[in-house]
């Protein structure tokens, strides 16, 4: 039997980065997946020859003092990446049936982009991109609001994300636009979280909207690359990454997690001294 301070089951981002954060406050940490690479929906794998990432099409908010920049920096892998912006012009393209539509980096690009198309639409496009903007903006605002008087003016402070927070998206869509393929247009990136319109929750499609307001930014080696300075930054403080590891169980005692078994038999028990120490990562 091995010791550890923290197990983590599944070595997707959320795994990888939680491993770095606890190996660099100086926990001994292991983090065990069932594949044979590890990386879950960031992973890549060659096939004839092409590199394939499943999840990572593209990533936002990459320039220096976006949100993105500053987790990976936080994390102190940065240095180990290379982005690549991709055109400006046109990172993303909508095929809907026989038409081409291409969304430009930048809001204001997007807007006028889309009130070209779709001129009768114009009024509503800006309204309907401003209110994404806004909830999202909103969204951020809450972790960081601070003391009594900040936390007693959030309804104020977040008026647009309360007014809709509670509708799906194909609602709120639906009263801002009237124009079916406009509507198909911005529910494009309902691939990035994956749910329908009719599902998806209207303030969640607001922050991946927003995400790639600013364009999108490809990783060199694909998703692979992200993996790759991930579980170097886990392994460089001490933690350890460990493929083919398929849990068969979480061992428990009075209704307490006190470690995993291998399918092999083989035991890991965490050390007594953290109360919480097995973490399973589902990202």
């Amino acid at each position: 039997m091995e010791n550890f301070d923290t197990i983590i089951i599944g070595s997707g981002v959320g795994g990888l980065a939680t491993a770095i954060c606890l190996a660099r406050a100086g926990q001994k940490v292991v983090v065990l997946e069932q594949h044979y690479v590890p990386g879950g929906w960031s992973h890549s794998f060659m096939l004839n020859g092409h590199r394939f990432s499943p999840g990572v099409h593209y990533v936002g908010l990459i320039d220096e003092g976006d949100s993105t920049n500053d987790l990976y920096r936080g994390l102190g892998i940065a240095n180990d990446m290379v982005f690549f912006r991709m055109n400006p012009e046109a990172y993303e393209h909508c095929l809907i049936g026989d038409e081409t539509i291409n969304i430009p980096a930048g809001i204001d690009n997007f807007k006028k982009a889309l009130s070209r198309r779709y001129p009768k639409e114009e009024k509503n496009i800006n309204k309907y991109l401003t209110l994404v903007q806004n909830v999202s903006i909103e969204l951020q605002l809450m972790p960081k609001l601070k003391g009594w008087w900040q936390k007693i003016t959030v309804p104020f402070r977040t008026k647009n994300f309360g007014k809709y927070a509670l509708f799906p998206l194909k609602k709120v869509v639906g009263w801002h636009i009237k124009d079916e393929m406009l509507k198909t247009v911005l529910n494009i990136q309902c691939g990035d979280h994956g749910l329908s319109p009719n599902r998806a929750c209207f303030p969640v499609h607001c922050s991946v909207m927003s995400h790639y307001f600013n364009g999108g930014f490809y990783p060199m080696g694909g998703g692979g690359g992200i993996v790759k300075a991930m579980t170097n930054g886990v392994k460089r403080n001490g933690g350890e990454v460990r493929v083919k590891q398929s849990v068969e169980k979480i061992l428990m005692e009075n209704n307490k997690a006190i470690g995993i078994q291998l399918k092999d038999g083989q035991k890991l028990l965490p050390k007594q001294l953290f109360p919480t120490p097995i973490l399973q990562s589902h990202t």
